[in-house]
């Protein structure tokens, strides 16, 4: 195998900045002007290559090639695309190195020869990783890859995919809805490959946003296997909302109190809606578990099909406190807000980037924020949850204007992205009936979406007040005093950092 390497730089406008070869014994050639290309496809063409590769070939360099110059024995070549291969080989979180979505991560500005360079190192880490693989899954990469030049490096396919797609099948078992895989025909060959490569890892990576784009079934695929619930099947059953509240809370059952219609626990019924992404409404009393209704579906959607949850929050204190606490539960979850020093918000939006994340805090104001709308808009957003969620109204227009922004935001990122607008999901310990109706009301009107209304009540029998005349500098001191007193109870105590934090906040 002789490969010759071509990357071509193209301005926004579509214009050539600069084109690059790389020859199968280290020869070199750059245009950096449209009129020395010619020159470079010569010089190319002569250095007897019998592969053409590239990353990001075959829906960029290829076709630019084939207007600019049709018909060029460079086009007669066999060829492979790196990218193409990077999410088969590299599923895993960072997938490579060198490789950030469609583009070659560089250290430098645009600089087609060392872009050359670097595909070739690609390509060696990808082939050594393919000489790895479980055989199966070789074989069905193999019958899905579109090229020739895919059969010279990785062998020719010695089945067709729908073959290939049953003998993988057995691989999959407890990692999908088994219902779910004996329906699956094989469709897309290389949106199943993509697809049975990235089900294989750990939680903490997500197919990358162009792979739904060129290929929409994968998208489909996963929402298939691992998105709906059959009752019966070892994945469905381990997926149940008592199995996740035992596996992040340590608790056999929902709070019995408040109860649902039915007499049944309504915290229950909440995360049973939340993890079958319907938009919903729900009031709950201070201490009656409400962020875990949004928590543990976060978790059971990350799991089960890579989606990140977006969760708007008013006060930076409150995410954090509410992230310090969850990382012994789901270690995926961030925040990302004003308080973090740059390296710590480069680290989390890299990490929302790159799917490691399945829940974040942000406040509204981030959302005006290119590089948080950037991270955002690489992943697929399983749902919205408006935390505190009576301040779309009530702080809304007065206090928090950005929180009326919400909306407007998630559904231009999904026109973007060509998805509906994902689930609305509204969290609030008090919310009076004209407030609640005002919400659902937006909601309705904004993203199209009719939240159901799960209302716990506001009675907090768990609360009690008093009142007690103390001069104005003393009123800070005593209430530090009073929280740390032990006269309160031990769950009290345990946040009587966040209280204090939250005071000076607003002092």
């Amino acid at each position: 195998m002789r490969p010759v390497f071509l990357d071509v730089e193209l301005s926004r406008n579509g214009a050539l900045k600069a084109l690059a070869a790389l020859g199968p014994d280290g020869q070199e050639a750059l245009a950096e002007r449209a009129g020395e290309v010619p020159r470079v496809l010569q010089q190319a063409a002569g250095w007897g290559a019998d592969l053409l590769v590239g990353h990001n070939l075959g829906e960029h360099d290829r076709p630019w090639l084939a207007r600019y110059a049709p018909g060029h024995s460079l086009l007669r070549l066999p060829w492979i695309d790196t990218l193409v291969l990077s999410p088969l080989a590299f599923p895993e979180r960072p997938y490579h190195r060198l490789v950030k979505e469609h583009r070659l991560v560089r250290e430098s500005l645009p600089e087609p020869l060392a872009d050359c360079r670097a595909t070739r190192v690609v390509i060696e880490d990808e082939l050594r990783v393919f000489t790895r693989m479980e055989p199966t899954l070789r074989e069905l990469i193999r019958a899905a890859l579109p090229s020739p030049g895919y059969a010279m490096v990785l062998g020719a396919p010695s089945t067709g995919v729908a073959a290939a797609w049953e003998a993988v099948k057995p691989s999959l078992a407890g990692r999908v809805c088994e219902t779910a895989l004996a329906e699956v025909g094989p469709g897309d060959g290389l949106a199943l490959a993509y697809v049975v490569s990235w089900l294989r890892v750990p939680p903490g990576s997500r197919l990358p946003a162009w792979t739904r784009k060129r290929h929409p079934e994968t998208e489909r695929l996963v929402r298939t296997l691992r998105g709906r619930d059959c009752g019966s099947c070892e994945w469905c059953a381990a997926q149940s909302p008592e199995g996740w509240l035992k596996g992040m809370f340590g608790h056999a059952e929902f709070r019995p109190f408040p109860a649902d219609a039915d007499g049944g626990s309504l915290q229950r019924r909440i995360v049973a809606e939340g993890m079958a992404d319907r938009p919903l409404y729900a009031v709950l009393p201070t201490g009656t578990g409400k962020s875990a209704c949004f928590q543990i579906p976060a978790a059971a959607r990350h799991r089960r099909t890579g989606d990140l949850t977006v969760v708007i929050s008013p006060l930076q204190s409150l995410m954090k406190d509410q992230v310090d606490q969850l990382h012994a539960r789901d270690p995926h979850a961030t925040t990302v807000n004003g308080s973090l020093s740059m390296p710590e918000r480069t680290r989390a939006l890299e990490e929302v980037y790159d799917g490691w994340t399945s829940l974040v805090y942000i406040s509204p104001e981030q959302l005006r924020n290119p590089g948080v709308r950037k991270a955002l808009a690489a992943r697929t957003i399983g749902a919205w949850v408006i935390d505190e969620a009576h301040c779309l109204t009530e702080w809304g227009h007065d206090f928090r204007a950005d929180y009326m922004y919400v909306p407007r935001f998630a559904r231009e990122l999904a026109q973007d992205q060509g998805v509906p607008v994902p689930p609305f999901q509204c969290f609030t310990g008090t919310s009076q009936p004209a407030v609640t109706q005002a919400i659902r009301a937006l909601l309705q009107q904004e993203v199209g979406q009719q939240l159901a209304l799960y209302d716990g009540g506001s009675e907090r029998t768990n609360l009690t007040f008093a009142v007690e005349e103390v001069p104005g500098p003393e009123k800070l001191p005593r209430v530090f005093e009073l929280l740390r007193s032990e006269e309160h109870t031990s769950e009290l105590q345990s946040h009587s950092d966040l209280v204090c934090r939250l005071l000076l906040e607003k002092k």
